[in-house]
């Protein structure tokens, strides 16, 4: 894993999708909670929340699946579908804009598309993608 600048996806084209989706049995999952975005070029971006809440942004190959007991399982799927990313696949990303907090670091990010902006964040220490 390697930490990179986010504002290095612009002008990279998204060609997929892995997401990490929280499992329990009999209810749906709510969002992913890892996503990595794949290109043509290199690592994947992998976005996450790290514990005191931060955005994280690294270069990392996804993970695999997992399981937590009676917590559920973690699975980790090549897809873009159930995420605001769907719509953009194929397309090159345009601009990111970055927030930052002076005490914490990165917070949020705001992916620009030709078809529209997805926003990355954190909301009560969980990933929060949304158009």
């Amino acid at each position: 894993m390697t930490a990179f600048d986010p504002s290095s996806l612009v002008g990279r084209r998204l060609d997929g999708l892995f997401a990490a989706w929280w499992v329990t049995d009999g209810q749906e999952p709510q969002g992913p909670i890892d996503v990595w975005l794949v290109g043509e070029q290199g690592v994947p971006a992998h976005l996450t929340t790290a514990a005191d809440w931060r955005l994280v942004a690294e270069e990392a190959q996804p993970y695999g699946d997992y399981d937590m007991g009676g917590l559920g399982r973690v699975e980790v799927l090549p897809t873009a579908e159930g995420t605001p990313f769907a719509r953009h696949v194929g397309q090159v990303v345009e601009a990111v804009h970055q927030d930052w907090d002076p005490d914490h670091g990165l917070t949020g990010l705001a992916i620009e598309f030709p078809g529209g902006t997805v926003h990355v964040d954190g909301w009560d220490g969980d990933l929060r993608l949304r158009d």
